[in-house]
């Protein structure tokens, strides 16, 4: 039996040997055949008939059955994502929590107003089609996704050959927490159309922040805190709510953990990383300014769902924040990396909308001797209280939960998203790697006895109870899959 890897992981990969390797980025033959291929679709093996277990046979048998139901533009425009590993190594629950990860993720990614249901096929509907036009993506973009997944496996069975002709893809599916991983990390800004500024992004989901300032627009809110867990040290944090075409947009203004020289202000010393002594964002037009390091922000989308984007102190698009300004504490608890990295740790934060946040600077800064009463009426103007924020949090959130009922999301507090990409980032066993591949366990194990290569850097899988981290996998697949001659028809 041979297999096809579509896959997925979202790392550098690196093989021991020049020999070994399965494809560069760069060195891929005709990946897409020019014509039908003419050669019989082989008969899928007596073995992987009405099994529990979706061999990855059946998977591409279901596939091309699928395409074969369209039309030719339907076709082209055709991609899927694959749950079908969560079926095989942990059973239709997990794959339906995919499922939803999966609706979730195109609905994020989509720039329609629209949101879209995908069409289950395949054992226990566990491989969702989704068309490139419903989401207003192109085949551009879907190729900026293909080339951003390092792992470069692909179909040489028959069945592949036609897919990637019906489809006229290079990897016309690929797994869904892999491609969660792809999309929300390495090209959410480019699918997003998100400026590389946070004055041309704002402007372009229609923000105006001075103009609703000046004008004390009713859904403007301030809230200043130090009490955030997700801020290192409980440093002070500014929050801010704005309106965009679509709705709600709220960023937060954070600061690092490094201090700065207090400045002269109408003859006091001010720290302006000290909301209790410089509480007002620029827009306020007050000489007591909050200077912030990093912020992250949070807008609506047209279709509802919500979009994220980080910005550094100079208002430049970032990838991550620094861990010494804010933390991925989500992440950080299931024993993964702390680092904010947008969008994959916004949506585990945010899983459930805008996180409720209550002002605890209004009222200081009421008494406070520090303020003149120009500053203490702009901070009655904005600061509007604990009550105003928290409403404004619970109305903007009422709004997001009604899309993911929509969805048939009804535990919004937990992310499907991450619930399935942190599989593909921690620890995997045998049968899960194996689930993976589409083989069975007894397969993966016999084939990985018979590989030099691939027991120095996955042997710890021969041992009971043994795991592989990501790295091993992105290290020891390549080489198994050549040492197993694997994702090939029987010659």
């Amino acid at each position: 039996m041979k297999l096809v890897l579509c896959l997925f992981l979202c790392l550098q990969i690196s093989c021991s040997s020049d020999a070994r390797k399965v494809m560069a980025p760069n060195d891929e033959d005709k990946p897409i055949p020019s014509q039908m291929p003419t050669e019989p679709i082989p008969e899928i093996p007596d073995d992987q008939k009405d099994s529990s277990y979706f061999y990855f046979a059946e998977q591409e048998e279901a596939i091309l059955t699928d395409l074969n139901s369209l039309d030719e533009a339907s076709r082209k425009n055709s991609r899927y994502l694959l749950c079908s590993d969560q079926l095989n190594a942990f059973g239709k629950k997990n794959s339906d929590v995919c499922k939803l990860g999966v609706s979730k993720l195109l609905n994020s990614i989509s720039n329609e107003r629209q949101l879209i249901s995908g069409k289950e096929v395949g054992a226990e509907g566990s491989i969702v089609r989704f068309d490139l036009r419903d989401i207003g993506l192109s085949s551009k973009d879907w190729r900026l996704i293909e080339n951003l997944d390092p792992f470069k496996f692909r179909s040489e069975t028959v069945r592949g050959k036609t897919i990637r002709f019906l489809t006229q893809s290079v990897r016309p599916f690929m797994f869904a927490n892999n491609a969660a991983e792809v999309m929300l990390v390495k090209a959410y800004y480019k699918l997003q159309n998100i400026p590389d500024t946070l004055a041309l992004f704002e402007a372009q989901i229609g923000v105006d922040a001075q103009r609703d300032f000046d004008q004390r627009d009713v859904g403007l809110v301030l809230i200043g805190m130090n009490e955030s867990v997700i801020t290192s040290n409980r440093q002070h944090r500014l929050m801010r709510r704005l309106e965009g075409f679509d709705g709600a947009y709220w960023c937060t203004y954070d600061t690092n953990d490094k201090n700065i020289e207090p400045i002269l202000i109408n003859g006091q010393l001010v720290n302006q990383k000290n909301l209790l002594e410089a509480p007002f964002p620029v827009e306020v037009r007050s000489n007591k300014t909050f200077v912030s390091d990093a912020g992250e922000c949070i807008y609506t989308k047209p279709n509802g769902m919500l979009g994220f984007a980080l910005f550094a102190a100079d208002g430049s698009r970032a990838d991550f924040a620094p861990t010494n300004i804010v933390q991925d504490t989500g992440s950080a608890g299931r024993g993964l990396s702390g680092t904010i990295q947008n969008a994959r740790s916004c949506f585990r934060c945010h899983a459930g909308g805008f996180v409720p946040a209550r002002d605890s600077v209004a009222a200081q800064i009421q008494q406070s001797t520090g303020f003149n009463a120009a500053d203490k009426q702009k901070a009655r103007l904005f600061f509007k209280g604990p009550d105003a924020g928290l409403a404004a949090i619970r109305n903007d959130n009422a709004a997001y939960l009604k899309v993911m009922l929509n969805l048939g999301i009804f535990d919004a507090s937990e992310d499907p998203i991450n619930a399935i990409v942190d599989r593909l980032r921690l620890e995997q066993n045998a049968k899960q790697v194996a689930a993976t591949l589409g083989i069975s366990e007894e397969e993966l194990l016999v084939g990985l006895r018979s590989s030099t290569g691939a027991t120095s850097i996955m042997g710890s899988l021969l041992q009971p109870s043994g795991t592989v981290n990501f790295q091993q996998l992105i290290d020891g697949l390549p080489v198994l899959i050549v040492d197993m001659n694997l994702f090939k028809d029987d010659e």
